[in-house]
């Protein structure tokens, strides 16, 4: 019985831990968000990654994508086109943030699940809006 508890415990931490393991993926340029030339490395951004949008890069998001975390450096712009939606999700036991120090434009919508702690000085355009379902 002692051995079932343990290996159950050891898969839980396990589940745990592989939900919650995200990688931070930086932009090399300026593109749209599925180009694997505007990241770091080649790696284009999924739903458990942390994402930052460097100085001087404009992000352009035109068909829905999911992220765990977003942080635009000052001079960075995120832009959500076409009506899309931008869905920023957590792990199992964490939260997200969401960081503007530049600029998010639209039109398109920020869909948030869970909690997330917004943060930053930038500039959220009028055309986007801010869903908490």
């Amino acid at each position: 019985m002692i051995k079932v508890q343990g290996l159950f415990t050891i898969l839980l931490i396990s589940l745990i831990y592989s939900t919650n393991v995200s990688s931070q993926i930086l932009s090399s340029q300026s593109g749209e968000w599925t180009l694997t030339s505007t990241w770091v490395g080649g790696i284009v951004p999924t739903r458990t990654d942390n994402v930052v949008i460097k100085s001087g890069h404009i992000v352009e998001i035109s068909s829905g994508r999911d992220v765990r975390s977003i942080e635009i450096e000052s001079g960075g712009t995120l832009k959500i086109s076409n009506g899309s939606i931008v869905r920023i999700y957590p792990g199992v036991i964490a939260t997200q943030n969401f960081i503007n120090n530049g600029t998010v434009d639209g039109p398109g919508t920020l869909k948030v699940y869970g909690y997330t702690y917004f943060s930053g000085n930038g500039v959220f355009d009028s055309d986007v809006q801010y869903n908490i379902p």
